[in-house]
């Protein structure tokens, strides 16, 4: 009989540790890999070890949104890091975590573009080509680069107005069925997502026949998905008619002003009435 108490209080004892155990293990975690992380992310931003803020870097984009406490932190990586491609993994990182804080960089290298250091102005369109399409209200000073008088710059000039592209330079046939293809894009990784929108316009004249897939991805969690979603819009013109009521949705009810900005910016070029009635409405909100 006592015996038999004391092996089921052994067994009692060794399944409280047990679970202790695996909570402590839980708890470790999520402090590792989740937003408990952030604090520690943003330290190691500022290593001298390059792989640690590359590492860094890696893991705040897989929290996306979440990642905003450490847009900053991002951004002063993005400006000042003396590596370029660790410079560059920031800024990707940035617009997918902060897209309000990526138009902050874009502003600063607008005004870098303005120094008499060559190598200045050449990073300012280093940086200015990986923000892409966030960073089109550059395009005037970007096109003024092209007669900088450093070749090296100049070069950077042409690569950077081509990052404007909506295109993934993908060869989508006639034969291609589009809505099976967008019946098939998960949601899920906003990266992906944006590569297939920009496969879908890929597909020239075609792709106006999804409206309703870019309806669905104006209202994505990320908001540089919703930001692209909407600058496809616009660029197909009246042909996708059919999206006003998500553009106007996206006007009146985003989060984020730039998104909001791109929808308005795309109902104009839509140019339809209806389109241009809630463009000229909600303009002066802005």
């Amino acid at each position: 009989m006592i015996k038999s108490y004391m092996v089921n209080k052994v067994i009692a004892i060794n399944m409280l540790f047990f679970c202790a155990f695996v909570f402590w293990g839980f708890s470790f975690h999520e402090s590792q890999t989740g937003t408990d992380s952030i604090p520690h992310l943003i330290q190691s931003l500022g290593s001298d070890d390059k792989m640690e803020r590359k590492n860094a870097m890696r893991r705040l984009k897989s929290l996306g949104n979440e990642a905003k406490p450490a847009s900053q932190a991002l951004l002063r990586v993005a400006l000042n890091d003396p590596n370029y491609e660790t410079a560059r993994t920031a800024v990707r990182t940035l617009k997918l975590v902060d897209l309000t804080a990526s138009r902050e960089v874009m502003h600063v290298c607008i005004e870098n573009l303005k120094s008499e250091e060559p190598s200045i102005r050449g990073r300012a369109l280093y940086i200015l080509g990986t923000l892409g399409v966030v960073a089109k209200k550059a395009r005037p000073a970007i096109t003024k680069a092209l007669e900088d008088p450093n070749p090296v710059v100049k070069r950077r000039a042409k690569l950077a107005l081509k990052s404007f592209s909506l295109s993934a330079n993908y060869r989508v046939g006639e034969k291609v069925d589009l809505r099976e293809f967008t019946d098939n894009i998960r949601f899920e990784d906003a990266e992906s997502t944006i590569y297939d929108m920009r496969i879908l316009v890929d597909a020239g004249p075609r792709a106006a026949s999804e409206t309703a897939f870019l309806g669905r991805a104006l209202k994505h969690e990320n908001a540089l998905v919703r930001y692209i979603a909407a600058e496809i819009l616009g660029s197909m013109g009246p042909a996708v008619e059919a999206a006003v009521p998500d553009l106007i949705y996206t006007l009146e009810n985003d989060a984020e002003s730039v998104v909001r900005q791109n929808a308005l910016e795309a109902l104009e070029a839509i140019g339809t009435p209806k389109a241009l009635e809630a463009a000229s409405s909600h303009g002066e909100a802005l």
